[in-house]
């Protein structure tokens, strides 16, 4: 009963609470450091090596989170607080299988937004990666995929440019149209087509004046997409042709 007592006692909810927000400080602190990463001009060797570490760090940082705060959970009352844990773990442990499949994927540094890849019947362009799974866009639609199917069953991926093509369109909009909401209707309508590579994010570049076409510059998978993609700006009112890069 002693033992059971200093449990209690050196175990508390304000101990909890300054263990998450020491933690939560660690995890921006880490965040902060990948953006500055990303931005800083600086030794490309180094500066990968960090970035790496940063980024394995940041994967790994969530599931140690979960761990320690679960286990300082159970420790303010043992008894009840490891029974709601235990019934918690049974009731998530799909979403659990999920999200620690995604763990062990995501250190596969290929795997990432615009690379296309093939599981099963699907075959297409990576377009989110969540916790729990990714979005995959095909010809058919828009599919999410659970890590544990991916890491079951395994998974193609298709990486290079040796697919890939880029193209320069000019887009003109009918002067009568609002150019804001036009401008915007065209960069949602480029977030869903299927043809596009996602590894090369699209540009738009607006005209001078009013009355200039728009440039849209593009990276597709494959060249006999750009047709497609033509017709389904039409479709939107939106009149394309193709220039040179």
């Amino acid at each position: 009963m002693d033992y059971l007592w200093r449990v209690h006692y050196d175990y508390s909810w304000g101990g909890l609470l300054s263990i998450g927000l020491q933690l939560a400080l660690f995890y921006f602190a880490l965040q902060l450091a990948h953006r500055i990463l990303v931005r800083i001009s600086a030794p490309a060797d180094w500066q990968l090596v960090l970035d790496r570490f940063v980024q394995y760090s940041l994967l790994l940082f969530e599931p140690i989170v979960v761990l320690v705060i679960g286990s300082y959970f159970i420790l303010i009352k043992p008894f009840f607080h490891g029974l709601m844990v235990i019934l918690l773990l049974l009731a998530c442990l799909r979403q659990l299988r999920n999200y620690f499949s995604g763990r062990i994927l995501l250190f596969d540094r290929s795997l990432n937004v615009g690379t296309r890849l093939s599981h099963r019947d699907f075959n297409g362009l990576i377009t989110y990666i969540g916790r729990l799974g990714l979005r995959l866009q095909t010809n058919k639609g828009l599919h999410f995929l659970n890590f544990e199917d991916l890491l079951k069953d395994g998974y193609t991926l298709v990486i290079g440019e040796k697919n890939s093509s880029f193209f320069r369109l000019k887009v003109d909009v009918p002067e009568t149209d609002n150019k804001g909401k036009k401008l915007e209707q065209l960069r949602e309508l480029l977030q869903v087509v299927p043809y596009l590579n996602w590894r090369h994010r699209p540009q738009i570049t607006a005209g001078n004046s009013p009355e200039q076409p728009w440039r849209v510059e593009i990276a597709l998978h494959d060249e006999k997409h750009l047709n497609d993609l033509i017709q389904r700006l039409e479709e939107q009112d939106f009149s394309a042709k193709i220039t040179k890069i």
